[in-house]
């Protein structure tokens, strides 16, 4: 395990491969809801993300008096990737939390920042899943 890093061999390895591609599956998925809903979720908006993941969001509004609009239509579609949004934010910060405790800062922040890494392949400003890595500070 030279400078930390397992090897490719390696279960943790392959395990860290795996959480890679969900996670910049999550991320990719998150991005394009955002972009649906046209919510901003760039890191200087972090209230947005938290009014979401709280239904406080003012899209959460239209739907507080009448939670039985069909699915067929826009209005439920809406509400529907709304959801769905929420739901995947809450998903990746319980995988950001479970990577950073099982498998430490320093292998967590190189799955994160692949993750970002796939999300400027597909085109995706920096920021538009919500998450922005900060640079690391030396102690």
């Amino acid at each position: 395990m030279p400078n930390g890093l397992p090897e490719k061999d390696d279960p943790l390895f392959q395990w860290s491969r795996r959480m890679t591609r969900s996670l910049a599956d999550v991320d990719a998925r998150i991005a394009r809801l955002a972009l649906f809903l046209d919510v901003d979720l760039s890191s200087h908006n972090e209230a947005v993300i938290e009014q979401l993941i709280e239904r406080t969001h003012p899209l959460f509004q239209r739907y507080q008096h009448n939670p039985d609009v069909p699915l067929t239509d826009d209005h439920g579609r809406e509400r529907h990737t709304l959801e769905e949004l929420r739901g995947l934010l809450v998903v990746r910060c319980n995988m950001m939390a479970n990577m950073l405790n099982e498998l430490g800062l320093e292998l967590s922040t190189q799955i994160a920042s692949a993750a970002e890494d796939h999300l400027d392949r597909l085109g995706f400003k920096p920021g538009a899943d919500g998450f922005t890595l900060l640079p690391r500070r030396k102690p």
